[in-house]
């Protein structure tokens, strides 16, 4: 079972829990096929996007918002793992699949705006090319979050990265 795999957690634990989500209305099953003698379920989101209140000055869904995000970080570790011990990663043009990166900028409200209409627009073409089930299977894991720095330094760039910015502007 594939979500056992994503999850990396025994499949027989997960079968409780599917049949509660389902019950739930959370998720639904998309499709049934035959995997040597067993028939497995193949379950979708009822939903295009799950969301829940999070409020860590209460602790309200923290933890399930961290266990998450930890769970979409190990998927996306395996994914990469798989695909690079399997030849399949491609980092030169013109056929590049694969991206690695890890940004931080100052955001404004109105560039944070920006980001999550672009990060739409990404989950769009995910969900559109997803349904047709075309092409070689691709995975996204993003994470963006606000940066807290615990060691005094000051969250405005220093005169020296106000610099490095201008020059990398040219």
């Amino acid at each position: 079972m594939e979500l056992a795999v994503w999850l990396d957690r025994a499949a027989d634990g997960l079968y409780h829990h599917l049949r509660c989500l389902e019950r739930a209305g959370l998720v639904r099953v998309d499709a049934v096929r035959q995997v040597g003698r067993h028939r497995e379920r193949v379950y979708e989101l009822a939903s295009e996007e799950l969301r829940f209140d999070v409020d860590p000055s209460t602790g309200r869904n923290t933890d399930g918002m961290l266990r998450l995000a930890r769970a979409h970080l190990k998927r996306a570790d395996r994914l990469l793992t798989d695909a690079t011990e399997g030849g399949e990663v491609r980092l030169d043009r013109p056929a590049k699949n694969t991206h690695v990166r890890g940004d931080e900028a100052w955001l404004t409200d109105e560039e944070l705006d920006r980001v999550d209409a672009l990060l739409g627009e990404l989950r769009a073409v995910f969900a559109s090319a997803k349904r047709r089930r075309r092409g070689r299977l691709h995975a996204i894991t993003v994470v963006m979050s606000p940066v807290v720095r615990r060691r005094g330094a000051d969250s405005r760039p220093t005169g020296r990265q106000d610099q490095l910015m201008k020059e990398t502007r040219r």
